[in-house]
Order: C-alpha cells, then sequence, then structure tokens
C-alpha cells in the first residue's frame, strides 16, 4: 500500500506489506528530510489462524529513522499502551494518523487511531472501536476520508465505518456484509486451521 500528498511544506509516503504490517512514513520539510517506518508485530500467537514463524513480540508498535542513503534505522519510540497483534496499518497524511487493526479469532477485532509524531516519531492513540468480526486483517479509506471499509478475515465479513470529520478517528459502524448471514463458522478456533473448510458445504 503507498500513499503519497504534496504540499509547499512536506512530502509524505507511508508503505505497508506482508504479515508484519510494516508501514513506511517519509517527510520532507523546507530544512531537513526525515523517514520514519512504523513496524507493527504480533504479540500472540494462540489466538490466530495460522501459526506464524518466530517469537512473539514484546510490543506491538515500533517506530524507526530510516537513513536513506545507507538503509540503516535507529528506533525513535515504542508503543507504552497495551495493542494486541496489530495486522494492518493504514496512514492518513493529512492528519498525521495511523490506523491499526488487532486480529484474533477468540475476540472481535479493534481498530485503533494513532497520532503520529513527525519529530519524535511517538504514537499517541487517540481512539478505538470495535471492528464487529475477528481476525480484522484489511483496512481502507475512500478517496474524501469520510468512510473506512474494515475486513473481518475469520468471520467474512466487510464492514463501512464513518470517520470523525473533526478528529478523524473512526467513528461508528454504518453497515456490515455478512455472506454468512449470521451463521457461525464450523472449524474450531482453538487449533490453527485452513480456511477453506469454510466452504459452502461446511456451512450445512
Amino acid at each position: 500500500m503507498a500513499v503519497r500528498t504534496s504540499t509547499p511544506q512536506r512530502r509524505r509516503t507511508i508503505k505497508g506489506s506482508g504479515v508484519s504490517a510494516t508501514a513506511e512514513l517519509e517527510l520532507h520539510d523546507h530544512a531537513r528530510k526525515s523517514q520514519h517506518v512504523v513496524v507493527s508485530c504480533y504479540t500472540r500467537f494462540d489466538n490466530l489462524a495460522h501459526g506464524p514463524q518466530g517469537k512473539e513480540a514484546r510490543r506491538g508498535l515500533y517506530n524507526f529513522r530510516l537513513d536513506p542513503s545507507d538503509g540503516q534505522m535507529v528506533l525513535l519510540s515504542v508503543t507504552d499502551e497495551a495493542v494486541m497483534n496489530p495486522a494492518f496499518s493504514r496512514f492518513r497524511p493529512d492528519k498525521n494518523l495511523l490506523y491499526t487493526c488487532t486480529e484474533t479469532i477468540m475476540e472481535n477485532g479493534e481498530i485503533m487511531t494513532w497520532k503520529l509524531c513527525p519529530s519524535t516519531g511517538r504514537l499517541s492513540k487517540v481512539a478505538t472501536i470495535n471492528a464487529e468480526g475477528s481476525s480484522t486483517c484489511y483496512l481502507t479509506l475512500d478517496r474524501e476520508c469520510k468512510n473506512m471499509l474494515v475486513v473481518n478475515y475469520w468471520n467474512a465479513t466487510i464492514g463501512v465505518f464513518s470517520m470523525d470529520r473533526t478528529g478523524g478517528h473512526v467513528a461508528h459502524l454504518q453497515s456490515m456484509h455478512d455472506p454468512n448471514e449470521g451463521r457461525a463458522m464450523k472449524v474450531k478456533a482453538d487449533r490453527h486451521v485452513n480456511h477453506s473448510q469454510n466452504d459452502e458445504g461446511a456451512q450445512k
């Protein structure tokens, strides 16, 4: 995912990819060039629909400064507030907001809004809202940033949430598309599974 905006004072770029949902933010000011890399990590493995490799992270979000000349990164900040399995991130450049969603099959996911300080790299939580589905894995904004589309993998649901026009955080659920019409998944959530078991035949 890449987003670029240009103003007379600064330009921002955000990129995210992969299971760990890495986000890359580039800021150009009059006197300096600063590039941030926000890395989100799985903090729990036992509540996921798959089995990641490696070790559980102690914290969910780490913000680094990247030197584009040699690729070295320096840690700027680590979130003090608890955030479990922030699997995907989406950046809103006009308000310096980072949206993350938590991934778990044991309970509904959460959509968190964070304010990013370009100078210190600190992420401050602005708001949290229930994603109304489990294993939340994808977020995207419409062109006007009035609505957010949210995908809940485990429930196979797609929700549309309105955005607060003043603060920019996710406000409330407007609609939810549920192709299973409320029917619970037949597979158990206490073991890692292949989601192909949730085909039409498994729902009967």
